[in-house]
């Protein structure tokens, strides 16, 4: 295995309209609304850091200009909060992230589309993809979903997506998947993986193949490109990803990891809250403050 090449470059789709946030994404992108001081997307990008990627394709829409101002020089501001430590250190993270690459989806044909706008960036290379308004925090372990994905990928050099089980009645909302169990080759992992077989979108409680479903992190081999070239346009007008990945299990394995970490569902407004509260009673800054307050309105 030592000819092995560990992905070093990610796709984040962000060129959707945030509808559900509206009148705030009217002018805030999504993706730079904050958990708590630190926009969505630097969250991401951290997450994607730490599984050792350094190149992340964001795909943008030509609207969307505050997603590029983040990433651009801020010396001046820097120079104005100079003699607040803290502040520099939180200006300086954004230059930690890896090196961002903006490329442009102009009109909303579906997430598999999104990503195929990268395609020329990508230059065959194999790619993690994450959805930034899903947001995840670090497990019991101390990984995070993208780390799992690598040590998988690594191991299996099969295209692999995390897995989140949900109660059974909530899996009309989410892409379900249909799969065989399959055991680990690393006695000492204890994620539970499958291959995915079939993924069927917000089916009726009664006809869900589980209550395993995808909640946006994923780890492909270039081949998926091919696949979304393939895929049909729905009546909708979308090339959806979902049937891009059922093509990707029908010609090789896609596995399935299930995810334990915390996550929460940042495109609604609710789980943007509570994914809000969750971070702040682990911030060893807040927490006991914040957990005082929240006591006072109970």
């Amino acid at each position: 295995m030592s000819n092995f090449i560990s992905p070093e470059v990610a796709v984040i789709p962000a060129a959707g309209k945030g509808t559900r946030f509206l009148p705030s994404t009217k002018a805030t992108p999504k993706e730079l609304h904050p958990l708590l001081n630190t926009p969505l997307l630097h969250h991401s990008l951290k997450e994607l850091k730490e599984a050792g990627v350094k190149e992340v394709i964001i795909v943008n829409h030509p609207d969307k200009k505050g997603l590029n101002r983040y990433f651009e020089s801020h010396s001046e501001l820097k120079k104005h909060v100079s003699k607040n430590s803290d502040l520099v250190k939180a200006l300086d993270s954004i230059d930690d992230l890896p090196k961002v690459i903006f490329v442009y989806q102009t009109e909303q044909k579906g997430l598999a589309h999104a990503i195929s706008c990268a395609e020329s960036v990508l230059n065959g290379r194999d790619f993690f993809v994450l959805l930034p308004d899903e947001i995840f925090f670090k497990d019991a372990k101390g990984k995070n979903p993208s780390e799992a994905l690598l040590e998988s990928f690594r191991d299996s050099r099969n295209s692999c997506v995390s897995l989140l089980e949900v109660p059974k009645d909530k899996v009309s909302s989410y892409g379900v998947v249909k799969f065989n169990k399959k055991s680990s080759t690393n006695e000492s992992d204890s994620l539970s993986k499958v291959e995915i077989t079939d993924i069927i979108e917000k089916p009726k409680v009664s006809e869900a193949p589980s209550n395993l479903i995808l909640p946006g992190r994923y780890l492909f081999k270039n081949k998926i490109l091919e696949c979304i070239r393939k895929t049909p346009v729905d009546k909708n007008g979308e090339v959806k990803l979902t049937d891009s990945m059922v093509l990707l299990s029908k010609e090789e394995p896609l596995i399935g990891i299930v995810t334990d970490c915390p996550r929460f569902d940042g495109g609604s407004v609710l789980g943007f809250l509570k994914a809000n509260v969750y971070a702040a009673l682990k911030d060893p800054k807040l927490s006991k403050d914040f957990e005082s307050y929240l006591k006072s309105l109970l």
